[in-house]
């Protein structure tokens, strides 16, 4: 989606915000693109183009924002839904469990207990160990 000064393209899991143009370069120097993953995003604000630009604001945890503005009153729509998918993607990536993963620590203790019952060899243990500490 091209804006004032800057495009906006948005993935599955991250958007890039590139300048364009003069005004681009004013208003972003020469940093260039700026990609930010969208579980980074903690809230997202939508301002319709009228009289005035519109906007999508993206609030970045740790406090930084990055917001792209459009004038074309067309784009509208399309603004918001691409603030409903980010939306949805950012919902989705916080409703996934996490894999529950144990320690270095207790996988050597399970590593000890299988050893001590027979499971596994004294090679076995050490080279299972190995793999852990490296």
């Amino acid at each position: 989606m091209d804006g004032v000064g800057q495009s906006l393209q948005v993935f599955q899991d991250n958007l890039t915000l590139t300048p364009k143009g003069v005004i681009g370069l004013m208003k972003s120097g020469l940093t260039g693109s700026l990609t930010v993953p969208l579980r980074s995003i903690s809230t997202i604000s939508f301002k319709k183009s009228g009289f005035t630009n519109g906007f999508l604001s993206f609030n970045i945890v740790g406090g930084e924002l990055a917001r792209f503005e459009f004038a074309d009153g067309l784009l509208n729509d399309l603004a918001l839904q691409i603030k409903t998918f980010i939306e949805g993607q950012i919902l989705a990536q916080q409703s996934q469990p996490s894999s529950p993963t144990a320690s270095i620590a207790d996988q050597l203790h399970q590593l000890g207990t299988m050893m001590r019952e027979g499971l596994l060899s004294a090679s076995e243990f050490e080279a299972a160990k190995r793999k852990l500490l490296v």
